[in-house]
């Protein structure tokens, strides 16, 4: 089985909310005619994020660079768990994104006592080789998903965000965090083919667009700007 993805390019737009709004939001998605259901079980995220030594992912995320990578490892549950992490590279081209994933790319223990035991030394050498990248940054969060009946629109809302700065530090932190109190971000994700389902959505669905990136939020904080 081929175990490397890459997606389309797509649409994604975010939006900030308060966390109470959540249930909210979610009954006004299914009384739409759009027939949304999930298609996945909630479930936690965690994504390693890595960055060159002149930041030079988060300063092209923070003045809005048309083109521009990001590189992170992503597992699923538990933050401090042993499991399998995919390896993607976010690739944003003006308001289009899309994803190159190695599914399964390697094991990860968050709670090595240094970053060569993290992950197997060949897989760690092939993450920092790349522009000489180094971790920077962890951001997890809780996210539930709906999806479209015709499958060509997808929302998703995450929750319960922390975040935990990685920079000069020999081992991986998974203690000391930073929260996102009451704050839920919700995203829509479709096609560019399929653009014309975000204005529909938008008719039912109280939804306007801001820039937020968890990445540089996790190291540089701002008052998120609520709807």
């Amino acid at each position: 089985m081929d175990r490397n993805h890459h997606s389309i390019f797509r649409i994604e737009l975010k939006d900030i909310f308060k966390q109470r709004d959540k249930t909210f939001l979610e009954r006004k998605l299914l009384l739409s005619n759009f027939g949304f259901y999930k298609p996945y079980p909630n479930r936690r995220i965690n994504s390693l994020y890595f960055d060159s030594f002149d930041n030079s992912s988060i300063f092209e995320s923070i003045e809005g660079s048309a083109k521009r990578v990001k590189k992170r490892l992503r597992w699923y549950g538990k933050l401090t768990s042993e499991t399998f992490a995919n390896l993607e590279y976010k690739i944003k081209n003006s308001h289009l994104s899309r994803k190159n994933i190695q599914k399964k790319f390697c094991e990860v223990n968050p709670k090595a006592m240094n970053w060569l035991s993290f992950t197997k030394s060949q897989h760690w050498r092939k993450l920092t080789r790349d522009n000489y990248s180094f971790p920077a940054s962890i951001v997890s969060y809780d996210r539930t998903y709906y999806q479209s009946a015709n499958k060509k629109v997808r929302v998703t809302f995450d929750e319960n965000l922390t975040f935990l700065k990685q920079e000069l530090r020999n081992s991986p932190n998974t203690a000391n965090y930073r929260a996102l109190v009451g704050i839920l971000v919700v995203e829509i994700k479709v096609a560019a083919v399929d653009h014309a389902s975000v204005e529909k959505l938008q008719k039912i669905f109280p939804f306007s667009p801001k820039r937020f990136s968890k990445y540089c939020e996790s190291l540089f904080p701002r008052k998120p700007i609520l709807s």
